[in-house]
C-alpha cells in the first residue's frame, strides 16, 4: 500500500497543466519585473542576507492577479501531496515537512492557499534577487546583461546551483521545477538555516561560472525560448 501511495505521490508532483501554465506566467512577470527595476545586490553576503530578510522592502513585488491564480491552482495539488504525506511513512521521508505534530498545529492554525501564498512570495523575491545579482556578476564581468541571458542563468541556478547552466532549458520546465519546490516548502515549512543555504549555494555558483564565455555561448545560440 505505501509503495502505490509512493507511486502516486511522485505522479503530483508532476504538475497538472493549469497550474504549470499559471507557474510560467508568474515567473516570467516575475523576471520582466525585475529586469525592470533590479535590486541593489552587489555582494553574495548581501544577496544572502536579503533572501533571508524575505519579501519585505522596497522594490518590485510579484503582479498580485499572477500570483493570485498560480496560489488557486496550486492548492489544490498541495492538499493532495499533504494527505499522501501524512498517510504513508515512505512518502512522508521524501517530503520535507516537520513533525506529525506541527503539521496538524500548522493546518489547524494556517489553510493551505494562506501558507502556498506567503512561501511563492517568499519564492518570487528569491528569484528577483537572484536576477539582481546576475546582472551585478554580468557588469562587473565586463559582460552587457541581456535579458535573455539574465533570464536563463537566473532560471538555472534557482532551480539547480549545482547543475552546470546550458541555456536552452524551456521556460515551461524551469517553471514546473520551481514550483513544486515553492509547494513542497509551503507544507513543510522553510527554516531560515535552509533558506540562507541555499541563497549560498546560488551565489557560490554563480560566481564559479565563466560568464563571457557563456555569454558568447548565449550569443552564438541566438533568439531562445527560454
Amino acid at each position: 500500500m505505501d509503495d502505490a501511495r509512493h507511486r502516486r505521490f511522485r505522479d503530483l508532483l508532476d504538475l497538472p497543466s493549469r497550474a504549470g501554465d499559471r507557474a510560467r506566467t508568474l515567473v516570467d512577470t516575475t523576471l520582466d519585473r525585475v529586469f525592470d527595476e533590479p535590486f541593489d545586490v552587489r555582494t553574495a553576503d548581501e544577496f544572502e542576507a536579503l533572501v533571508a530578510a524575505g519579501p519585505i522592502g522596497n522594490g518590485p513585488g510579484p503582479a498580485a492577479t499572477s500570483l493570485g491564480a498560480f496560489v488557486a491552482a496550486a492548492t489544490p495539488l498541495a492538499r493532495r501531496l499533504l494527505t499522501a504525506a501524512t498517510r504513508s511513512s515512505k512518502v512522508a521521508a521524501k517530503t520535507p515537512l516537520p513533525s506529525s505534530k506541527m503539521v496538524k498545529v500548522g493546518i489547524a492554525s494556517i489553510p493551505i492557499a494562506m501558507r502556498l501564498s506567503t512561501t511563492t512570495r517568499r519564492g518570487v523575491r528569491e528569484l528577483q534577487l537572484l536576477s539582481s545579482y546576475v546582472i551585478t556578476r554580468l557588469r562587473a564581468a565586463g559582460v552587457e546583461p541581456e535579458r535573455g541571458l539574465v533570464r536563463a542563468l537566473t532560471l538555472s541556478l534557482y532551480v539547480d546551483p549545482a547543475r552546470r547552466p546550458t541555456l536552452d532549458s524551456t521556460g515551461s520546465r524551469a517553471a514546473g521545477a520551481i514550483s513544486r519546490q515553492w509547494v513542497l516548502r509551503s507544507l513543510g515549512g522553510d527554516a531560515e538555516t535552509a533558506v540562507r543555504a541555499r541563497a549560498r549555494r546560488q551565489a557560490e555558483a554563480l560566481e564559479r561560472l565563466d560568464l563571457p564565455a557563456l555569454a558568447v555561448v548565449w550569443a552564438r545560440r541566438g533568439a531562445i525560448d527560454v
